[in-house]
């Protein structure tokens, strides 16, 4: 996997940290090295971007496999103000184990209107609920941004 920031693309796995100034930091969660080959699906990016004490975990399309894999390593590290729902809201993504070690105060979940898959599904809808954990759709509300101060985060749609 590569990433690249000032046009120099940078081979990364779990454990790369990126620092984008200004006291913006972001962590490669996965893909971990040493697996060998992954399906398809699995091969994207998992971050945590972490500027003061607001942290925001990208799940791109990360779904229950690599949910657990993340738990058992990270735990309570897990812990982010805001979630990217992983897999545009699929039945497959967003545990309610994920939810717990996660604990959001604020779920976003790009999608687009009217897909064919139907996403968000709604069992990631309920389990949101169940937690009582806003949510924020860019089916609904177009472009989402997300501002902090280092100590809180803000949603602007």
């Amino acid at each position: 996997f590569w990433i690249g920031f000032d046009g120099k693309p940078k081979e990364v796995t779990r454990g790369t940290r990126f620092d984008l100034g200004e006291g913006v930091m972001l962590d490669v969660l996965w893909p971990a090295s040493g697996l060998g080959d992954v399906k398809d699906h699995d091969a994207m990016l998992v971050t945590r971007l972490r500027y003061g004490s607001t942290t925001v975990l990208l799940t791109g399309d990360m779904e229950k496999n690599i949910e657990r894999y993340l738990i058992s390593l990270e735990g309570k590290n897990l812990q982010s103000d805001v979630l990217k729902v992983g897999h545009h809201g699929s039945k497959t993504s967003s545990s309610e184990v994920l939810l717990g070690y996660v604990n959001p105060a604020l779920a976003v979940i790009s999608v687009g209107a009217k897909n064919r898959y139907g996403h968000p599904h709604r069992d990631v809808l309920d389990r949101l609920a169940r937690f009582q954990i806003p949510v924020i759709r860019t089916d609904e509300s177009g472009t989402i941004i997300l501002q902090s101060d280092g100590k809180t985060i803000t949603a602007y749609r």
